[in-house]
C-alpha cells in the first residue's frame, strides 16, 4: 500500500496573515489610505499599511511604534520563518519530527487478516531523512497506534523524505504502507504538520508533527 500526503494542518495565524508589504508607520493619526498605525497607549496589535500587516507594535518609552520585526511566517521569504521576530532561514537547522499516531484497517488489501490467527497488526514506523532512519517502538496488537516519539534530522534545501510503516511478526516483517521519496519542503516545515492517508483512501492514518529543534 502506499502513504500519500493529504493535508497540511495550517496555523490560525498562518492561514489568516497577509504578507507584509509597504513601510511601517511609528503612532499617531493615520496619513494614508488603508493605514492602521500603532495606539500610543496598545501595543497589543499589529501594523497595517494598505491592506497588508508591515510589523508590530512594541513598547518604546511611553508610547507604542510600529517595528519591522516579524509576526508571521508569511511576512518572510520563501525560504524563511518567523524566528523570535526575525525572519531566518527555516533551512541548515535542525528540526524535530514527532511520529505521533495513525489508523490501519482490520484486513489487508488482499482482505487478509494481518495476523495469521486473526490479531491486529504490531505497528512501527520509520521515518528517513536524506538516509537516515529513525525507528519507533513496535505497539502491540493495535489498530489505531499512538507513538509520540521524537526524532532529530538537519534539514538542507535538498532534503528528502520517506516514511514507512510496517507490521512486526515473529518471522518476519510485513509492510503496512510506504510513502515515496519526496522533498522535504519549506512549506511543510512552516505548517508544522503533515498527514498521510492511504491512496485512495481519504481518512488520515499517519500524522508527523514538525517543530525547530
Amino acid at each position: 500500500m502506499k502513504f500519500i500526503v493529504t493535508t497540511f494542518a495550517l496555523s490560525i495565524l498562518l492561514s489568516c496573515a497577509p504578507p507584509m508589504g509597504g513601510n511601517s508607520n511609528n503612532g499617531g493619526g493615520g496619513n494614508g489610505s488603508g493605514t492602521n498605525q500603532c495606539s500610543p497607549t496598545d501595543c497589543n496589535q499589529f501594523c497595517v499599511n494598505d491592506g497588508m500587516i508591515s510589523g508590530s507594535c512594541e513598547q518604546s518609552s511611553d508610547t507604542c511604534i510600529c517595528s519591522d520585526r516579524c509576526t508571521f511566517d508569511s511576512q518572510c521569504g520563501i525560504s524563511e520563518m518567523c524566528i523570535d521576530n526575525d525572519c531566518e532561514s527555516a533551512l541548515n537547522r535542525d528540526w524535530v519530527i514527532t511520529i505521533v499516531g495513525g489508523t490501519i484497517p482490520e484486513r489487508r488489501q488482499s482482505g487478509e487478516t494481518w495476523d495469521a490467527l486473526g490479531g491486529a497488526p504490531d505497528p512501527y514506523v520509520v521515518v528517513t531523512v536524506d538516509g537516515e532512519r529513525c525507528v519507533t517502538a513496535t505497539k502491540n496488537d493495535t489498530f489505531s497506534p499512538r507513538w509520540n516519539e521524537e526524532c532529530t534530522f538537519t534539514v538542507f534545501d535538498d532534503s528528502t523524505l520517506q516514511v514507512k510503516m510496517g507490521d512486526e511478526d515473529a518471522l518476519e516483517h510485513d509492510l503496512i504502507a510506504n510513502s515515496n521519496t519526496e522533498a522535504l519542503t519549506v512549506a511543510q516545515l512552516r505548517n508544522g504538520q503533515i498527514v498521510y492517508a492511504w491512496d485512495g483512501i481519504p481518512d488520515p492514518v499517519l500524522t508527523l508533527n514538525l517543530r525547530l529543534r
